[in-house]
């Protein structure tokens, strides 16, 4: 998934625990203050969310240097924070 600046971090939360409850791996990838703020906010709404399905949400960031296409312009490598988000059943 890809967060960025305009990306509503309620719906993100719901869509990460979606997924987690359908049993999918789930990573978060992004680049930028407010965006990492987002993503960060969106994971632990996430963990909310659920807690009631007894599922514990933990994530691991580590740095991804990949294509920057922002605005549809390839914009060469840039490095991006890439979180990956580990659930298990409490």
């Amino acid at each position: 998934m890809s967060v960025k600046e305009a990306t509503d971090c309620f719906k993100l939360a719901g869509a990460i625990a979606g997924r987690i409850r359908d049993g999918e791996e789930v990573a978060v990838t992004t680049k930028g203050a407010i965006p990492v703020l987002v993503a960060v906010k969106a994971i632990a709404l996430a963990q909310d969310y659920l807690a009631d399905d007894s599922i514990d949400l933990k994530f691991a960031v580590a740095f991804a240097d990949l294509d920057d296409t922002t605005s549809g312009r390839n914009l060469g490598l840039s490095t991006f924070l890439h979180m990956s988000l580990l659930a298990r059943n409490v």
